[in-house]
């Protein structure tokens, strides 16, 4: 029996973490490590000396880094200075403790979106719209060239996924006619694909988000900063 797409292939502690840092990267204090989270592609552990390391949950996992590279590398260049964007500076190798490349970037702090008081909300939804905004503006032969590429809205288990995304977004506050206007456009068959990186990889679901505080390991490298 095939075990569920959000399972590892291999166990990782945080001491197991703790010890493929120490051997890869000597100079990073990783004395301490504190659990971040985990998402269906990575396990993300942050040192004491502020370096956020993402372990790949699948070996399809690791081949994620240079396209992940590529499209942070493109949209920094039109973001506003204040939001900042992951670069990965340190690449681990496989090693005995571990098998697949991981790797690190400078941890970026902030306030988490499902956190956020709600006297805010309408602030982060103007900032989210400024930034939306701002990737949309990248010509298509620059994004095609960093790799995105339009999703087929045809695809198996597309719509699925969408229906299930609008499902849960249907718990947040202020979405039930956002929620019901994209039902109407689903049933028309009007679907708009979205930019996205194709995986080099078969293709996964993306990561179920059950509550809001299951999402956190996900949007911790995308904070919003103040």
């Amino acid at each position: 029996m095939n075990s569920p797409p959000w399972d590892p292939d291999r166990p990782l502690t945080a001491q197991g973490a703790r010890a493929v840092i120490a051997a890869c990267f000597p100079e990073v204090d990783s004395r301490t490590l504190k659990y971040l989270g985990s998402g269906w592609e990575f396990d993300a552990y942050l040192t004491t000396d502020g370096w956020a390391f993402r372990f790949p949950r699948r070996a399809w996992c690791a081949d994620l880094f240079e396209s992940e590279r590529r499209v942070h590398e493109l949209v920094s260049r039109v973001l506003a200075p204040k939001i900042a964007v992951p670069k990965v500076e340190l690449m681990g190798e496989p090693t005995d403790g571990f098998p697949y490349r991981f790797a690190g970037h400078r941890f970026i702090s902030g306030v988490p979106a499902d956190t956020l008081n709600s006297d805010f909300e309408a602030t982060l939804a103007r900032g989210i719209g400024r930034a939306l905004e701002a990737i949309h503006s990248i010509p298509e032969e620059e994004a095609r060239a960093a790799g995105v590429v339009e999703l087929d809205s045809e695809e198996p288990g597309r719509k699925d996924w969408l229906k299930r995304g609008l499902d849960l977004a249907s718990r947040l506050r202020g979405l039930v006619r956002a929620r019901h206007r994209f039902r109407t456009q689903l049933g028309c068959g009007r679907i708009v694909a979205a930019p996205s990186i194709r995986r080099s990889a078969p293709r996964h679901p993306p990561r179920p988000i059950p509550g809001a505080s299951d999402c956190r390991a996900e949007v911790r490298s995308a904070r919003w900063n103040h």
